[in-house]
Formats: structure tokens, sequence, C-alpha cells
């Protein structure tokens, strides 16, 4: 039994269809639930909470930096190489 081939041209058309459709599509914010919400109070718990998982992602990624290079470090004083290049002749 053989499995049936499909031309790559159909990826082609769904992506054809999909940007069509993206460009096609229209969002308008200037209903009557968009002029209660003028006061601010959303939009500001939005940035407080895109500010803390920005922070909370940088500090993640200073503890991971901080911990390689101590890794890194005890490893020269120890002389452990993890680098299988090295050769020890």
């Amino acid at each position: 039994m053989k499995a049936v081939r499909t031309c790559g041209c159909w990826t082609a058309v769904i992506r054809a269809v999909l940007f069509a459709e993206c460009l096609l599509t229209r969002v308008r914010g200037d209903g009557p639930e968009f002029e209660e919400n003028l006061g601010g109070s959303t939009e500001f718990k939005y940035v407080l909470i895109g500010a803390g998982i920005g922070l909370f992602l940088s500090v993640g990624f200073m503890i991971f930096i901080v911990c390689i290079f101590k890794k890194h470090a005890r490893d020269d004083i120890t002389g452990v190489s993890t680098d299988i290049t090295r050769r020890t002749s």
C-alpha cells in the first residue's frame, strides 16, 4: 500500500489564504465597552503584568548566567574539563 503524495503547493495555498484573511480582517475599538474603559485602569493592570513577567525573566536569565560563570570558574580551579576536544597528550 503506497502513501498518497500531495504536492507541496498546498502549504503555499494555505499560507496565502491565511495571509489574505489577516489583511482583510478589521478590528475596531470604538464600541460602548471601549468608551467605558477610557479611565486606564485595565491598561495599567496589563502594564504591571507585563513588567512583572519581564522582570522575572530578566532576573532568571541573570541568575542562569552567574551559575554558568561559577561552574566554569570551579572547573578551571579543580582542573575538571568537560570539553571533549581537549587532548591530554
